[in-house]
């Protein structure tokens, strides 16, 4: 799990408590681009990649093509619209992108972490 480091990046308030923090694309490639795995927590990855493919292509995670996000099997708006919240689930999901799932029958097949590649 990387986090931004002090002294990186620029913040932005929008006039409410919360504090949103930007990184460069430079800056980005520098934090990121040795992680092994990369979960997207939004559903725009696609466009994402095609905006800054030459960027991207330079992480390990996107060569390797372990690269992650929420829509899995209940489509673009699944994670916003379940009744009920699956932490279970997400943790199994998480256990099985990472390669610590359980190796016993019944295996368990991810249900919210997708695979973008």
């Amino acid at each position: 799990i990387l986090s931004r480091p002090e002294g990186v990046g620029f913040n932005v308030s929008y006039g409410g408590p919360e504090v949103y923090w930007y990184l460069t694309d430079e800056q980005f490639l520098e934090f990121g681009k040795d992680a092994g795995i990369w979960i997207h927590p939004a559903r725009d990855f696609e466009k994402l990649y095609e905006e800054k493919k030459d960027l991207l292509d330079k992480f390990k995670s996107v060569q390797k093509k372990k690269v992650y996000d929420v829509q899995g099997r209940y489509g673009s708006y699944g994670w916003y619209e379940q009744r009920f919240s699956e932490y279970d689930v997400v943790a199994l999901d998480f256990c099985e992108v990472v390669g610590l799932s359980n190796p016993n029958p019944p295996l368990h097949v991810r249900s919210w972490l997708r695979n973008i590649f």
